[in-house]
């Protein structure tokens, strides 16, 4: 099966990915997936056959360009090669946040949700994922 991927948006969260994929939606010459935001295709499914992963895609459209918008994949070791292997041709768009405002968000975020409990402070020096999600140097290295 024939299916390339014309351009991937990658990030960490909270840093606009769902606002530019709903603008971007509306763009004639853009194809986005209008079943699901992130497919996770190039990271927790890159196991699925690429069959499974074009039929987000609507088939009519001819004329424009294949992307998707997806921030976690770039916290998936190997998911770079992955989209090289897949397509090399694939253009590779980076979203970052400062990283202060990062965490703040995400922490807020993660509060909202009850998936922490402390205070910023503690959740910054107990919490690796906070940090890790802002170590932008070794998660954008390998695109």
């Amino acid at each position: 099966m024939s299916f390339n991927i014309d351009f991937l948006v990658v990030g960490s969260r909270k840093c606009g990915t769902t606002w530019l994929y709903e603008n971007m939606l509306s763009h004639r010459e853009i194809c986005l997936s209008r079943k699901v935001k992130q497919s996770n295709y190039f990271g927790r499914f890159y196991n699925k056959p690429l069959k499974w992963y074009s039929r987000n895609f609507e088939p009519s459209h001819k004329d424009c360009v294949f992307g998707e918008i997806d921030a976690d994949i770039i916290t998936f070791s190997g998911s770079a090669g992955f989209i090289f292997q897949t397509n090399p041709n694939t253009k590779i768009i980076i979203i970052l946040r400062d990283p202060v405002q990062m965490f703040e968000s995400s922490y807020l975020h993660s509060l909202r949700k009850g998936d922490v409990t402390d205070s910023p402070e503690n959740t910054w020096e107990n919490d690796k994922r906070f940090i890790n999600e802002v170590s932008y140097g070794t998660l954008v290295k390998p695109f």
